[in-house]
């Protein structure tokens, strides 16, 4: 999203004038499915240095506003830029963070996808006006070219498995700009914060939720409650936010013997900094709580369990009993057990052909979390698409 007087549709507008090119456009948002067009012909009664050099003037004089410094600011790894003006760019740098960009000039393998809020990735959608390469002007690129398309591959790599949310953006602004119908095949969640024009079919199609609040209020609500980093306390307005679309309130339920406490917490905690939410007893069950009626209610609102597996473990009666419930609930409807191995024991018959997470050499521990993380996040998708 860009600050009024810096949105595409008005930059374009300005384009026109300033270039005497007639627009024809049904409505205002028709200019994203016309930007390159409008810059051929800008170009051609002009040249490319005159364009940038137009823009450039144009962006000198502003200063990134307070809400996309509050953008910036945030402690989030991966942005997807819209706008021309990249004035997010110069606010994470304003903010002392040390940006990764990825554009058409700038190519940086291996890290579309990371988790240092301090080194953002950021994926630009259009051609970089500050530029000197005479190559790049400032097109929409991936349409520009046959070959630009591998971005949107780039892109999906950025999203994969990660939640997208959308600020105010357009159904014509998510398909030929950020090429959303390519994304939602491998990102997990995506909402958008308003129906800027009205075209609910469009994010039906694409699986995206309608927030229906300002971005200012959303990201206020994302901004961390203390310091510049998300803890504990921010945990569950998260998921509100960006979850309401959710059936359950908890990927995994954890099942474990006591005396595996601190492994089960650790278990716990790595798949929460994923992004994952974790039933654990510890933090579910409060004093005056049933406690088989916490655990009824926590296995029935998690679309899977672990179950921490070890010789004492196997041995103790609330182990078996979340088991054996655990093991109904997967006949009965789509949930998924995943054992995990943390010392050796007998594994039980019932569970004896499943593929289990090997935890117990410490050097597998951070790959063996990789497939947990992954096993989690497609049972979710799986219940989910079914549901």
């Amino acid at each position: 999203m860009s600050p009024s007087g810096l949105s595409l549709n008005f930059i374009g507008k300005m384009i026109a004038k300033k270039y005497s090119i007639k627009l024809t456009l049904k409505n205002e948002y028709e200019i994203f499915s016309n930007w390159n067009g409008l810059i051929d012909k800008a170009e051609n009664n002009k040249n490319r240095e005159n364009i940038k050099d137009y823009l450039k003037d144009v962006f000198s004089k502003i200063r990134p506003v307070s809400l996309i410094k509050q953008i910036a600011s945030l402690p989030i790894s991966n942005y997807i830029d819209l706008t021309v003006s990249r004035l997010l760019y110069r606010a994470t740098i304003e903010l002392g963070k040390e940006p990764i960009l990825h554009d058409f000039e700038t190519q940086r393998m291996g890290s579309w996808q990371h988790s240092n809020p301090s080194n953002p990735n950021i994926f630009f959608c259009f051609g970089n006006c500050y530029s000197n390469n005479p190559w790049i002007g400032v097109h929409e690129q991936i349409f520009l070219q046959e070959q630009n398309r591998i971005q949107i591959e780039n892109m999906m790599e950025m999203v994969d498995n990660k939640d997208i949310l959308l600020l105010d953006i357009s159904s014509y602004e998510a398909e030929y700009m950020l090429h959303l119908s390519s994304l939602v095949h491998s990102s997990s969640k995506i909402v958008n914060t308003s129906d800027v024009n009205n075209d609910p079919v469009y994010w039906s199609k694409n699986g995206v939720l309608i927030y229906g609040q300002s971005v200012s209020s959303v990201i206020g609500r994302l901004s961390p409650h203390f310091g510049t980093e998300y803890t504990m306390w921010d945990r569950f307005g998260l998921r509100k936010l960006i979850d309401t679309s959710r059936k359950k309130d908890f990927d995994c339920f954890i099942s474990y013997f006591s005396g595996d406490k601190d492994f089960a917490k650790r278990v716990e905690n790595d798949l929460s900094l994923r992004g994952l939410y974790i039933w654990r007893d510890d933090n579910e069950i409060e004093i005056g709580d049933s406690f088989t009626d916490q655990v009824e209610k926590g296995l029935r609102n998690s679309y899977s369990f672990i179950v921490v597996l070890t010789h004492e473990a196997l041995k103790r009666p609330w182990v078996k009993e979340e088991l054996r419930a655990a093991y109904n609930l997967r006949l009965a409807e789509e949930f998924k057990i995943l054992p995990l191995l943390y010392k050796e024991c007998e594994i039980p018959l019932f569970l004896s052909d499943y593929k289990y997470a090997d935890f117990r050499d410490e050097k597998r521990y951070t790959e063996q979390m990789g497939l947990l993380e992954k096993s989690i996040r497609n049972a979710v998708k799986k219940a989910r698409n079914k549901s």
